[in-house]
């Protein structure tokens, strides 16, 4: 009885700590955006669906946040802000493999058109 119950109470805490394991994060390197869009995009390359968080990091602090359920084989942009940020780090979270998974900053022209700048989050 004494096994059974350390078990049962055991498993909800190794579950919890494995979640906690498999979450990923990938950094962009910081950027500056004055008068354009700067957005975090993702990549889903793996087959299945993925969802993903993406956070635009300045001073420890969320500029934007946003959070998707991206297919396979699809890029989205999950989260933007056209204000001005002078080290703005895009963060994506999400439960899974880095090589299935490509994240990147983007910055556009204001009207959304042309994109000037990718950098790709590690």
């Amino acid at each position: 009885m004494k096994k059974t119950a350390a078990f049962i109470f055991a498993l909800p805490l190794a579950l919890v700590l494995v979640g906690a394991a498999l979450a990923v994060e990938l950094w962009t390197p910081p950027l500056r955006n004055e008068g354009d869009v700067l957005g975090c995009r993702v990549l889903n390359l793996g087959p299945q669906p993925i969802e993903v968080t993406a956070e635009l990091m300045e001073d420890g602090s969320a500029v934007a946040t946003g959070t998707l359920t991206v297919n396979p084989r699809v890029s989205q942009q999950i989260t933007y802000t056209s204000s001005t940020v002078f080290g703005a780090s895009c963060k994506f979270t999400f439960n899974g493999s880095k090589k299935k998974v490509r994240g990147f900053a983007t910055i556009q022209d204001s009207g959304g058109s042309t994109t000037r700048l990718i950098v790709e989050a590690r």
